[in-house]
């Protein structure tokens, strides 16, 4: 009897060994947070703006927000050639304010010129300003210089990428950052939707849908 009791020991505690093996090797249910992504694009409000029928060149806006870690950029973006020949990216900077150099009291222009008659000359661009070529001022959709004359004039000039910083939204809007299409193929319309693909430095190609509206 005494054996009978010292074996239905050793076997009860053999058992309670693997059951505490049992229980240590058992997974933890604990798991790893998913890392956040370099780059996590989202992009809203997407509209172009209207055209006129003898305007050649539109312009698309809209929000950029980077859900991701690191900062991106936008380095390119692009429209079916039914849309228009050439998609860029613009900024809207201010001009040189023009000046005007005053005549004389004697009537002469100011600056050691004479003459008879005074004469008011207006300088709009700086020696420097003068290269740029003619892409760097594209005229708005409806034709015109683009941008608020209201305090001082404007122009349109073609940027190499787009900043799109970690954790913000990029906002591509009137008198600021946007995307130029030049050479229309078509009137661009109250109602259309145009596809424009863009290009990240990081989060590659995406695609997106513009709604064109009223200016």
């Amino acid at each position: 009897m005494k054996r009978i009791v010292i074996l239905i020991a050793g076997i009860l505690a053999v058992g309670l060994v693997f059951a505490g093996c049992t229980k240590s090797e058992k997974p933890s249910d604990t798991k790893a947070s998913p890392a956040k992504p370099e780059s996590a694009i989202d992009i809203s409000d997407a509209w172009a703006r209207e055209s006129t029928a003898m305007a050649n060149a539109g312009a698309v806006y809209m929000n950029i927000e980077n859900e991701g870690s690191s900062d991106d950029k936008l380095l390119s973006a692009s429209v079916s050639p039914d849309v228009a020949a050439v998609a860029e990216l613009h900024e809207t900077v201010k001009a040189m304010t023009p000046t005007a150099t005053s005549t004389s009291p004697g009537g002469g222009m100011g600056g050691g010129m004479g003459g008879g008659m005074g004469a008011v000359r207006m300088t709009s661009q700086s020696a420097s300003e003068g290269e740029h070529s003619k892409k760097d001022m594209s005229p708005s959709p409806s034709g015109e210089m683009g941008g608020d004359h209201s305090s001082g004039m404007m122009k349109m000039q073609q940027v190499k990428s787009i900043a799109i910083p970690a954790g913000k939204t990029t906002k591509l809007e009137p008198g600021g950052y946007h995307i130029m299409l030049m050479k229309l193929a078509k009137t661009l319309k109250v109602g259309d939707t145009i596809a424009v693909t863009l290009t990240f430095e990081k989060a590659g190609k995406k695609e997106v849908k513009a709604t064109v509206k009223e200016a």
